[in-house]
């Protein structure tokens, strides 16, 4: 008998020293997801929801003899095993004549590191319906329209309970700075839907006309299939005068931010004055990306040229680009339970002001004034090294964050609550707090589990980057009908910047890419992202490079695995 046997035998499950009347084999994972249990034999195959013990079971194929109740507590004896053992193992089950069960045999499984973009659409319903249910509030309008896209690029795919727990203490990220003007948003102002992170862009419906202008820069960066719609689109300069934003106070946010971060300690996470410092970094990023509004636009209407050519100028002529460093222990994804990752310079070559004034038409530099020219610009690139201090500060202090919840995981391990360090992460901030100061009264290893098997499942959902409240309990249907539409036309819709008609494999696809992303793809012939903002490190690299980029096209990540693609001028085509 093996030591997982042995452990197992010691936790009073029922064991058998030989094979009776018939077997199954359950493994702890369903193409390679550890919310599920996969059972199968010769002639049938069953999932179970990991955690749960209604709506839990899905029949693949085939049909078993065993009934539901009985599989149910096949289901209770591999999840209690797992919590036994703290760690997924492969078991053979063994049967009587009667269909009593017991454990044969236990083996370890090897697992393999976690992809950052695990949506499975071939897993189907992957959370009960109770658990559907909850995503839904029940004190929302069902009109709010809710969107990921402004928070692909800095978060990862799904939150761990730790950043997920974080999110939830901070207040409504719009108030702060659009109150003290007397605008009113709408709340919340961002949802946590299936561990997912959404803006509510209905606040967009009542902030975007105080700038005095229509919503279409909007569109373009986060919202690229509402875009499309968009018979003539129009850039016009923002007026954000009534937000009396002053380019020094954002330099003095940005220094209290760090001295904020130098200074934090383990015991300030849990304070007010840490949920205060968060608040800070979501104001800081709402004023920066106001004034690169600003600046992008007044550089477009100072040039007059397509909006493909205007960004070309802006990011070829950055010198400066936080693209060209080197940099160590970035955390490209404001969560700390993602280790961070050292960032290689790309090597972009760039023009100066001058080089790129030289490449207009002779008939644009007799009416374009070369110093308001080579002023616009720099004012655009004073803006984006603003943009980088900040996602600079918010990785330091994910770092930080990381740091100080590593070392209380150590403690957690030396003193025998969890197994692993990394575990720290499944608990929410205030669950912490409360095993520290010795009032947690919850099963650890209970809640440890379902947190990681929940967590697991909530990465194989696929969702809609754009979602109303009242659609929430039919996402998955919605997304399938999205897939279904794509794989049966072989077409990706999406938008287009430095458009090349060619067939290629030698492409990248996903949901976003993040600035740790671009130095595995920068010999890609095309970037296929289903979101990039124009003010993103994946548009700037795309500018930069003259990389074809395709943004807005759903579920690219997934369709378009393994295939050969062509582009055209109003999406992707696939074999």
């Amino acid at each position: 008998m093996n030591e997982l046997m042995n452990n197992i035998e010691k936790s009073g499950a029922k064991i058998s020293t030989e094979i009776l009347c018939k077997t199954v084999t359950i493994y702890p994972h369903f193409r390679g997801n550890y919310g599920f249990f996969h059972l199968e034999d010769a002639e049938w195959q069953v999932v179970f929801v990991k955690g749960v013990y209604k709506d839990n079971i899905r029949h693949l194929h085939g049909k078993t003899l065993l009934d539901d109740k009985k599989l149910n507590e096949l289901a209770q004896t591999c999840a209690e095993t797992e919590r036994t053992l703290r760690k997924p193992v492969v078991l053979t089950i063994t049967l009587n004549e009667s269909n009593e069960h017991y454990i044969y045999d236990a083996q370890a499984c090897e697992t393999t590191p976690a992809k950052s973009d695990r949506r499975d659409s071939q897993i189907e319903s992957p959370l009960t319906k109770v658990e559907k249910s909850l995503g839904k509030g029940d004190f929302i309008e069902a009109k709010h329209l809710f969107n990921r896209n402004p928070f692909s690029e800095i978060f990862p795919d799904t939150l761990s309970p730790l950043m997920m727990s974080l999110v939830s203490g901070v207040p409504d990220i719009m108030n702060p700075l659009f109150s003290s003007c007397s605008i009113k948003t709408h709340s919340p102002s961002i949802k946590l839907l299936f561990g997912r992170i959404y803006m509510n862009t209905s606040n967009v419906e009542t902030i975007i006309p105080a700038f005095r202008q229509p919503s279409d820069f909007f569109l373009l960066n986060f919202a690229p299939s509402i875009f499309k719609k968009v018979k003539k689109p129009f850039f016009g300069i923002p007026d954000d005068s009534d937000l009396k934003i002053k380019d020094s106070e954002i330099t003095e946010t940005l220094d209290d931010i760090k001295q904020s971060v130098k200074k934090l300690d383990s015991q300030d996470i849990h304070t007010d004055e840490f949920v205060e410092l968060t608040a800070l970094c979501v104001m800081a990023w709402e004023m920066v990306y106001i004034r690169l509004w600003t600046a992008f636009t007044s550089f477009h209407k100072l040039t007059g040229k397509k909006l493909n050519d205007t960004l070309t100028q802006i990011y070829q002529t950055r010198s400066d680009s936080i693209l060209n460093k080197d940099i160590q222990a970035v955390h490209s994804c404001f969560d700390p339970a993602v280790a961070p990752c050292d960032i290689k310079s790309l090597g972009l070559e760039h023009l100066t002001p001058d080089e790129m004034f030289k490449t207009l038409p002779s008939s644009k530099r007799l009416t374009l004034s070369k110093s308001k020219y080579i002023e616009k610009l720099n004012k655009c690139h004073e803006y984006l090294r603003m943009r980088d201090e900040l996602f600079l500060l918010c990785s330091s202090l994910t770092g930080k964050l990381r740091s100080i919840l590593i070392e209380t995981g150590e403690s957690f391990v030396k003193d025998q609550m969890i197994t692993n360090t990394n575990d720290i992460f499944f608990f929410e901030l205030s669950e912490i707090n409360k095993i520290l100061q010795d009032d947690f009264f919850g099963n650890i290893p209970f809640t440890l589990n379902f947190r990681k098997w929940q967590n697991e499942r909530f990465s194989a959902l696929c969702l809609p980057n754009m979602l109303y409240e009242k659609d929430i309990v039919n996402a998955e249907e919605f997304a399938s009908a999205q897939i279904n539409k794509s794989i049966t036309e072989k077409h990706l819709p999406c938008l287009d910047f430095n458009h090349k008609e060619l067939a290629t494999e030698n492409y990248a696809a996903s949901l976003a890419f993040r600035l740790s992303d671009l130095q595995n793809i920068s010999d890609k012939d095309v970037l296929i992202s289903e979101s990039a903002s124009l003010l993103s490190f994946t548009a700037e690299y795309a500018f930069a490079s003259e990389t074809p980029l395709y943004t807005g096209a759903k579920f690219a990540g997934l369709i378009l695995k393994d295939k050969k693609i062509s582009t055209k001028d109003n999406g992707i085509c696939y074999e």
